[in-house]
């Protein structure tokens, strides 16, 4: 039998919200890890330095076929160059 004649599931469990009674550390635990806005700026900043390195990976994926292009065009020149002299 639980608090004040209770029975059944919710039997001895607080009126207040839930996790935080002292004999639960792990709700607890998570209620004042959610309210917690510590560390934010470090995953906010986080998101945004991913974000720029993939802006960057795509840039670099783009300009490589230009850049192969140009080289390629840079070496027959260089090789007609070569052969008229």
């Amino acid at each position: 039998m639980g608090v004040r004649g209770q029975t059944g599931s919710n039997a001895g469990l607080p009126h207040g919200p839930v996790g935080l009674r002292e004999d639960r550390p792990v709700l607890r635990g998570t209620v004042i890890f959610g309210r917690d806005e510590r560390g934010n700026d470090l995953v906010e900043y986080s998101l945004l330095l991913a974000a720029i390195c993939l802006a960057g990976a795509a840039m670099f994926i783009g300009i490589g076929g230009t850049t192969s292009s140009l080289w390629g065009i840079v070496n027959s020149r260089l090789a007609a160059s070569n052969q008229g002299s």
